[in-house]
């Protein structure tokens, strides 16, 4: 093989060495910026999924607090009824157990 054909094999040889660890780096400066852009994705998501729970949230303790102030106004008033209703018979139970009482 002459002088020239092994230079231009060592040339070929050391073109391919640079373009290899070229793409090389180029390949991990993509990874690298392909973690970079789906862990700012990841945050970005995160931190909308947070938002939109926390409005979920905010809706259903107002709706819950809306349900309890039913739920406690239909217990007042069950409890007037049952209140009037006892009030109502007390003169009633008071008179049979006078009449137990003289019967006896």
């Amino acid at each position: 093989m002459s002088l020239d054909a092994i230079k231009k094999v060592a040339e070929t040889e050391e073109f391919a060495r640079q373009a290899k660890a070229a793409a090389e780096s180029a390949a991990k400066k993509l990874l690298s910026d392909a973690e970079q852009s789906g862990k700012l994705a990841l945050e970005t998501a995160r931190a909308e999924a947070e938002t939109v729970v926390q409005g979920w949230t905010a809706q259903a303790e107002s709706q819950a607090a809306v349900e309890a102030e039913k739920d406690i106004a239909q217990a007042k008033r069950a409890y007037e009824r049952m209140r009037s209703s006892a009030t109502d018979r007390l003169d009633d139970a008071a008179a049979w157990i006078v009449r137990r009482v003289v019967d006896v």
